[in-house]
Formats: C-alpha cells, sequence, structure tokens
C-alpha cells in the first residue's frame, strides 16, 4: 500500500506540474505579446484598405470623365472624319 501511495503522490506532483504558475504567466505574456503584434498588423492592414479604396474610387472617378470626354469627342471625330472623305 506504500507503493500505491507513493504512486498516487507522484501521479499528483506530476498533474501539477502541468499548471506551474510561472510557466503559464510566461505564455500568457508571449500570447499577448502575438496579439499585439497582430493586432498593430491588422491595422496597419486596415489603414492600406481604406487607402486603396480612396485611391479606387478617384480612379474610377477619372475613367468615367476621361469616357465622357471621349463620348463628347467622337460626334466632332465623326464629322472630321466625314469632311475628309468627302473632300
Amino acid at each position: 500500500t506504500l507503493q500505491k501511495d507513493l504512486a498516487e503522490a507522484g501521479e499528483q506532483v506530476n498533474e501539477l506540474k502541468k499548471y506551474d504558475p510561472l510557466k503559464m504567466r510566461k505564455n500568457l505574456d508571449d500570447n499577448k505579446k502575438k496579439l499585439a503584434e497582430k493586432t498593430t498588423a491588422n491595422e496597419v492592414l486596415q489603414k492600406s484598405l481604406g487607402k486603396a479604396k480612396a485611391e479606387s474610387a478617384e480612379l474610377l472617378k477619372k475613367v468615367a470623365e476621361l469616357e465622357a470626354k471621349v463620348a463628347a469627342l467622337e460626334p466632332v471625330v465623326d464629322e472630321a472624319e466625314q469632311e475628309s472623305e468627302a473632300a
């Protein structure tokens, strides 16, 4: 029975070693650092995404303006072509 009690005590010690407070604190601190790094990286990506969306909207606006200019010039070009053909 003494060996049985000793084996049980050894199992309890091994189980308690899994919950070493210093080791758990270190893991917690490491995980907090990783989370902070990921949060910072995510914020940078969000800003980049916002900037890219704004640039995209600006470029789409410029394309629309240029398409409108082309549409306005098409009748003039057609007239010029017709005049050159007639001549």
